[in-house]
């Protein structure tokens, strides 16, 4: 059964419509000139937990995700039984608000949580839009030939811009920039540690 979507009609509406003036914001933000408008779509939870299942299969091959469970519980480190795609999968889609996806090249919005909450995490993802029409995301990430460390390398370089501009795009009606936040660094390692104690 598909999720119950928990915002009216006209909040999903306007989610939709607020997709190209946060784009041009990134755009500004990012200096990456908008090539072509982005497309947006509202899903439920059970859509998006869908998708990231899917690209998860894409990228990390059942096998190679079972041979990490099993290292991990051998080592102490997950316990007995534990289900580490699911927990995962879980996760993310639990924290996803909005995603773009580079095959469709379309922003998808959730049709749960209020616009100003998603505002964010759709500045985020339209960075991703952004590289994407500058630099194929799926080429640029997920090159076969190239090794795990060189993988996750690029992967830190395309989530870190879309943090990056997430955070000037929340500050930019104070007029500061993240680069202007002093201990930023500090900040974010402390959120992310207390994020991390919640599992």
């Amino acid at each position: 059964a598909q999720d119950k979507p928990d915002l009216h009609p006209s909040e999903a509406a306007q989610a939709l419509a607020a997709v190209d003036g946060i784009l041009q914001q990134v755009s500004q933000i990012t200096n990456l000139p908008i090539k072509k408008k982005v497309q947006g779509e509202v899903v439920t939870r059970e859509q998006i937990r869908n998708y990231i299942a899917q690209r998860m299969k894409e990228s990390l091959p059942p096998e190679q995700m079972h041979a990490q469970e099993v290292a991990l519980i051998k080592f102490g480190l997950l316990p007995p039984g534990f289900q580490l795609e699911k927990f995962v999968v879980d996760l993310l889609a639990e924290q996803a608000t909005a995603f773009y996806d580079p095959k469709t090249k379309k922003i998808f919005l959730s049709d749960w949580a209020p616009l100003d909450l998603q505002k964010p995490a759709i500045a985020h993802e339209l960075t991703h839009a952004l590289q994407d029409q500058h630099t194929s995301l799926d080429a640029f990430i997920d090159d076969k030939t190239m090794s795990q460390d060189e993988q996750s390398a690029r992967q830190a370089v395309v989530e870190g811009e879309g943090v990056l501009a997430m955070m000037d795009y929340m500050l930019a009606p104070t007029g500061a920039k993240a680069a202007d936040v002093p201990n930023l660094a500090q900040m974010v390692e402390s959120a992310t540690q207390a994020e991390t104690a919640k599992y």
